[in-house]
């Protein structure tokens, strides 16, 4: 688990809260509905305000916004929120979800000078800097990194498209096979995500998706 949502037993009734409003967006993301989780971080924002977890709320509401497909929205509330006197861990996490919005806008130029605005290691800004190395083509890079980021982070919010980013890389580099192993292995994530590695799948070879025997592709 991450450092800012750690699985802990709490009586704290915001704790509780935004570890429900937690759970839920994770499982929206795959179901494509975000409502109870956008209900429950407002409610936290409002019945909670003077808890650190209500800022905490804010940073979710911008990340559903992003991946309610609305960016722009995003990145203003996320330039809001570093406007703020913020703990290290949530600076590092809003640098690194307006760094991963900004790629998925195609300026992967802005994405790399965000990234490098975060201070020390987080799980988020090596994820980020990983989608960051496959959106300049630096494809050897991305396999290398993005395997160790998915064995240190695999329940990582970010490991659907570190994953996918990785196995594109490997279909670059002409290494279906393992392309296929990737992709096989991902976890499921966003609906755009696993529409992705469909599209994927459907474009290595013949051959090499009949070397994954007993798998018929994504979503089987």
């Amino acid at each position: 688990p991450m450092r800012h949502h750690p699985h802990i037993v709490t009586d704290r009734r915001d704790e509780a809260l935004y570890l429900k409003a937690y759970a839920e967006e994770r499982a929206g993301i795959r179901s494509g509905s975000l409502r109870s989780a956008r209900e429950d971080y407002e409610r936290l924002r409002r019945e909670f305000a003077d808890s650190r977890r209500a800022t905490w709320a804010e940073f979710r509401l911008a990340r559903i916004a992003a991946h309610e497909d609305h960016p722009d929205q995003a990145l203003t509330e996320y330039r809001s929120l570093l406007k703020q006197s913020l703990p290290a861990d949530l600076r590092s996490a809003v640098l690194a979800a307006a760094a991963a919005t900004q790629l998925e806008q195609g300026r992967p130029a802005e994405a790399w000078t965000t990234v490098q605005r975060i201070r020390g290691t987080c799980a988020e800004g090596d994820a980020v800097r990983a989608l960051a190395l496959a959106a300049r083509g630096e494809h050897e890079q991305v396999v290398k990194k993005g395997a160790v980021f998915l064995s240190a982070h695999p329940d990582s919010e970010y490991a659907p498209e570190v994953g996918l980013d990785r196995a594109r890389a490997l279909a670059a580099l002409g290494r279906p096979k393992e392309a296929l192993e990737q992709l096989r292995q991902m976890r499921p994530g966003s609906r755009k995500a696993e529409e992705a590695k469909w599209r994927l799948w459907q474009s290595l070879s013949p051959p090499a998706r009949r070397a994954q025997p007993g798998w018929a592709g994504p979503g089987a």
